[in-house]
């Protein structure tokens, strides 16, 4: 019976590790309402800490920007009229062109967001990062790939994602935009933590019997 046991804890650990994945598809993959839509705001607005749970920021240092459509440049939003795009608050050449990085509060198991570029000119790059910074996964993918749009996600076995950059593309001047983020926060399927505690409090039991 004890060995039952461990073997099914052995199985549920693996069955979370193996959920691990990236996609890049038209429908969101995660489902339930945005962490950020980015609606209802000015025009150009640098945005931050205005949504809670989650720090916006670029890679030079700036600050991304609101876009409401009509927009700066060639993309599309998923929902609704706003967007989030690069400025040029950071040092950018030209608005519209500078990475976005999301970064949470607390560490989630999936992130996605919609990303549009109706003009591409380049590949981007999505990297995922865990504590400390540390890459934990990056997808290359050619602008086609989200032309007009696309949601680009992953998910993990458990909560280690702590930030998400996507972009810039490699092709220099090359305009995109992200809308509705997305996050789920537990990587293990309903019911799974139930089970792994289950199990694990009936293997103290017959631990604590046998000695007895």
């Amino acid at each position: 019976m004890k060995y039952t046991l461990i073997a099914l804890v052995a199985s549920l650990s693996l069955g979370s590790a193996a959920q691990a994945a990236n996609y890049i598809l038209g429908a969101s993959q995660i489902g339930g309402a945005p962490l950020a839509n980015f609606e209802g705001k000015a025009e150009g607005l640098l945005i931050d800490t205005q949504y809670a749970g989650v720090t916006f920021s670029q890679p030079d240092g700036g600050k991304p920007q609101i876009d409401n459509s009509p927009f700066l440049f060639g993309y599309q939003a998923a929902s609704g009229t706003g967007v989030l795009t690069g400025s040029m608050s950071g040092g950018a050449p030209f608005p519209t062109v500078a990475g976005i990085i999301a970064t949470f509060a607390t560490p989630v198991s999936g992130v996605e967001a919609f990303m549009s570029d109706t003009a591409p000119l380049g590949n981007y790059n999505v990297t995922i990062f865990g504590a400390g910074n540390v890459v934990l996964e990056t997808v290359n993918f050619t602008g086609a790939s989200i032309q007009p749009g696309a949601y680009v996600g992953f998910t993990r076995g458990s909560a280690d994602i702590f930030a998400i950059q996507f972009g810039p593309s490699v092709a220099f001047g090359d305009a995109f935009a992200i809308d509705d983020l997305r996050t789920r926060g537990s990587g293990v399927p309903d019911g799974g933590n139930t089970l792994v505690l289950l199990a694990l409090g009936l293997i103290s039991m017959l631990a604590i019997r046998r000695k007895a």
